[in-house]
């Protein structure tokens, strides 16, 4: 086959031209600090790094639902110490109430104590978190409270209807956890909570002795054995999704770390390239200019 001088400007303006590229791939890896910009640079190789992007933003946000859960349940656990508190004192006051030689003044200083404490539990029932109520179910933003003083009606308070839906977060593939205190229609500790204090109350002013050293102590007692299983579910899901958070965390620095093994550039090899790519594209382009200088010289201006 016949060489002409034009095969041979091609062929070295090729050269060049694939020197030239290789010279540009190592600059943009060195200064992205990335070894893959485009798909194209290796297919195979990016392919890999998408999955690892994509596992590392679903880890990510579970990680971010687990710490939202324990935060809400933080929340919850210190409102339902509160109500554990508010009930104690409940309880005392129905075993001082039941003093037969309680004076008619005592009484009625241990009822408007009574009728605050019932207060308080509205208080602690309409807990928000983050602006979301932690007791009302799904139904955790909006005006309507989910417990309103009644006091003086039958029952002496609201209970909004539609607050027993409960709030699921993911934690994992596949894995959901619930993270709120559901009270029940008739069943739930709030409920029990105010009706419990309203009984006391009008047992202190009605002088039922009987009833505050027997029914309504059983009414107490049912009521913190519903506050008691509400706040040990709360603190097995705390230490569930505490240990869910750590494992979390594990993954995420092991997908930082393998998406930095595949993309990361090689700082020093990939200098060591760069220079050995520089002499290759000089030397190529100082033998092209004896050989072709004409051509090259034409070329380079």
């Amino acid at each position: 086959m016949r060489v002409t001088h034009k095969t041979i400007n091609n062929n070295l303006l090729h050269n060049l031209n694939s020197s030239l590229k290789r010279l540009n791939r190592y600059n943009e890896q060195l200064a992205s600090g990335r070894r893959i910009s485009l798909p194209s640079d290796n297919p195979v190789e990016a392919e890999n790094i998408m999955r690892l992007k994509t596992s590392l933003s679903q880890n990510d946000q579970y990680l971010k639902n687990v710490e939202d859960g324990i935060s809400w349940l933080d929340a919850t656990d210190s409102a339902l110490d509160q109500l554990t508190g508010i009930l104690h004192r409940v309880r005392e006051l129905a075993i001082a109430g039941s003093n037969e030689s309680l004076e008619e003044s005592a009484r009625e200083a241990l009822a408007t104590e009574i009728k605050e404490l019932f207060d308080s539990v509205i208080q602690v029932a309409n807990t928000t978190h983050g602006g979301k109520y932690l007791f009302a179910g799904q139904k955790t933003a909006g005006a309507s409270q989910p417990f309103t003083n009644a006091w003086g009606s039958e029952p002496p308070f609201v209970r909004q209807d539609g607050i027993t839906g409960e709030i699921v977060i993911e934690i994992g593939a596949g894995s959901q956890v619930a993270i709120n205190v559901v009270d029940e229609d008739t069943d739930g500790l709030f409920t029990k909570a105010l009706e419990t204090i309203a009984k006391t109350y009008d047992d202190i002013m009605n002088g039922n002795i009987d009833s505050l050293s027997n029914e309504t102590l059983k009414y107490y007692d049912e009521t913190m054995d519903l506050i008691l299983t509400a706040r040990s579910e709360t603190g097995a899901k705390q230490n569930r999704l505490e240990v869910t958070k750590e494992r979390l965390k594990d993954l995420d620095f092991n997908f930082n770390r393998l998406l930095s093994s595949v993309q990361a550039v090689d700082v020093a090899e990939t200098i060591m390239h760069l220079k050995a790519e520089e002499n290759i594209y000089q030397l190529a382009l100082a033998v092209g200019a004896r050989i072709i200088r004409p051509t090259l010289v034409d070329f380079l201006g």
